[in-house]
């Protein structure tokens, strides 16, 4: 688990919560097998779900006052920036800031603040 994942892969949700995960866990994930890399999936899940139902509001309100709108074009690189901007102003460290915005992006942007 301690590695990243292949180009190919790099999108995939497994792979961003395994990323997630070994953020969470730090070197703690180095030794994990098949079973505990699972386990360390559901995990990283549940933490990003506790961690979005604590922040949603707040997060969302911060992105509205930046002017964040998800977009399909070159829009988008800005929206990322601001995205994990706003994450890591919440307390999280860049590198999970940025794992966590990617798995916002791939759930769906739009229906972070509905």
């Amino acid at each position: 688990m301690g590695q990243m994942p292949e180009y190919d892969d790099a999108l995939t949700e497994d792979a961003l919560l395994t990323a997630l995960a070994s953020e969470l866990y730090g070197e703690t994930a180095e030794g994990f097998g098949p079973d505990d890399a699972r386990r360390a999936i559901e995990d990283a899940r549940n933490w990003l779900e506790r961690w979005l139902s604590r922040h949603r509001q707040a997060l969302c309100d911060e992105l509205s006052r930046r002017g964040f709108q998800s977009s399909e074009n070159m829009e988008a690189i800005v929206d990322v920036a601001t995205m994990v901007d706003v994450i890591a102003g919440f307390g999280l460290g860049q590198a999970t800031a940025s794992i966590v915005a990617a798995l916002i992006f791939k759930w769906g942007i739009r229906n972070l603040c509905k």
